[in-house]
C-alpha cells in the first residue's frame, strides 16, 4: 500500500473515531436529561397522540375499518415519577377527572363520557381524550368528518348509563315507620391491569392510546449511540431547546428494571399491538439539559392488512407546586378483561 493510501485510511479512522466520540456525547446528553426530569419527581406537561392509518396493497375486507385515524392534541398531562402514576385529559386543574390514569402497570379510563364513533365499529379512546379535553378545530362542518388524521367536531360530554351496585341498608326502626332506598354506587370508571394479562395473550388492540406518559418518557433513555444526529435548535414553550433525532432500543431503556416490570412492559406493547423493539423519536433539551419534548412512533399492527403509526409527542413543564395524582375510588370500578374492552368501554362503542 502507497503512503497516500495509508495517510488517507488513517485519517479515515480518525475521522470515524471523532465522530463516533461525538455521537457518543450526545446519546449521554439525551440519556442524562431523562434523569435529570425524572430527578424533579412530578412534571406537568401536554401530550399529543395521532394515528396514521397505513395504507395496504393487498385487498381489504368489506366492512367497517378496524383502525380508524384521529388525532388529539395538547392533552393536559400530570406525571408522577416516583410512584409511576400519569393522568391524561386533566380538566382544569383536577386530576380526579382526567379522562385516563395510569398506576404502574393499571389503566383507568373514564366510561361516563359518551363519545359517537367517528366511524361506526371503530371504536378508539382517543375520542373520550378529544371529548374531555374539548374537541379539536377541523375544516369540515360541525358533526361532519374533517381531513384524515383529524376528529370531526362531534365529542361532547353527556351523562351515559353506568353499571350501578345495589346496597341495602339496614331496616329501619318499625316506630318509625319510613322506608329506605337502596344506595346507587355509579360505576364511572374503566380498569385493566397488563400484569394480569396472559403473558401470550393474542388480544391486541390498535388505534388508541392506553401506555402510560412514564414509559413514553422513559423511553429516551434506550437512545442507541449510532443513530442519534443533532438537528439543531427550537423553542418550546418560551425555552430555547436543543433538537435531537434517534432510534431508541425498548432492551436499553429497560436495563435496570426488574424481571417483573420487563414482563408488565412487554404486556402492555403487546395488548397495543406494538412488536417492534426499536422506534424513531426525538427529544428536545433545555439550556440545563433537561428534557422538555419528546416525540416518538409506534407502529401498530393487527395483520398484514391492518395497521398503524402511533405518533405520541409528550411536553414536560416544570412544576411549581406538586399535583398528586388520586386513583379512582375501588367502588366506582368496573375491572375489564383485556384491552380492547377497555377502549370499547370508553368509546362507548
Amino acid at each position: 500500500m502507497t503512503a497516500p493510501a495509508l495517510l488517507a485510511g488513517l485519517a479515515l479512522t480518525l475521522t470515524g473515531g471523532c465522530s463516533l466520540g461525538a455521537r457518543q456525547s450526545m446519546a449521554d446528553r439525551v440519556t442524562g436529561s431523562v434523569r435529570r426530569a425524572e430527578a424533579a419527581g412530578e412534571a406537568r406537561g401536554s401530550l399529543s397522540v395521532r394515528v396514521e392509518v397505513l395504507r395496504s396493497r393487498l385487498p381489504v375486507a368489506p366492512g367497517p375499518p378496524k383502525i380508524v385515524a384521529v388525532a388529539a392534541v395538547d392533552l393536559a398531562t400530570i406525571l408522577e415519577f416516583r410512584v409511576g402514576r400519569a393522568a391524561v385529559g386533566v380538566p382544569g386543574d383536577d386530576p380526579a377527572n382526567a379522562a385516563l390514569m395510569f398506576d404502574g402497570s393499571r389503566v383507568f379510563e373514564r366510561k361516563d363520557v359518551k363519545v359517537p364513533a367517528a366511524i361506526a365499529g371503530a371504536a378508539s379512546n382517543v375520542l373520550s381524550l378529544v371529548a374531555t379535553a374539548g374537541p379539536p378545530a377541523t375544516s369540515g362542518q360541525p358533526d361532519q368528518p374533517g381531513p384524515a388524521g383529524q376528529l370531526p367536531q362531534l365529542a361532547r360530554l353527556v351523562p351515559v348509563p353506568t353499571t350501578t351496585t345495589t346496597t341495602t341498608t339496614a331496616a329501619a326502626p318499625p316506630s318509625t315507620g319510613r322506608l329506605r332506598r337502596p344506595v346507587q354506587i355509579q360505576r364511572r370508571w374503566l380498569a385493566l391491569d397488563y400484569g394480569s394479562l396472559p403473558r401470550r395473550d393474542s388480544n391486541k388492540t390498535a388505534g388508541s392510546f392506553a401506555i402510560s406518559p412514564v414509559v413514553i418518557e422513559h423511553l429516551v433513555v434506550g437512545a442507541l449511540t449510532g443513530s442519534v444526529r443533532q438537528l439543531g435548535t427550537e423553542v418550546v414553550d418560551g425555552t430555547t431547546a436543543v433538537h435531537y433525532k434517534m432510534n431508541v432500543s425498548r432492551d436499553k431503556a429497560e436495563r435496570g428494571l426488574s424481571d417483573a416490570q420487563r414482563r408488565d412492559l412487554d404486556k402492555i406493547f403487546r395488548a397495543n399491538a406494538i412488536g417492534a423493539r426499536v422506534f424513531p423519536a426525538e427529544a428536545w433539551l433545555d439550556q440545563a439539559g433537561v428534557l422538555r419534548r419528546v416525540a416518538v412512533t409506534l407502529r401498530q399492527s393487527l395483520g398484514r392488512i391492518d395497521r398503524a403509526d402511533l405518533r405520541i409527542t409528550l411536553d414536560l413543564h416544570p412544576v411549581a407546586v406538586p399535583v398528586p395524582v388520586p386513583l379512582p375510588d375501588p367502588k366506582q370500578i368496573v375491572i375489564v378483561q383485556n384491552l380492547g374492552q377497555l377502549v370499547h368501554g370508553a368509546a362507548g362503542a
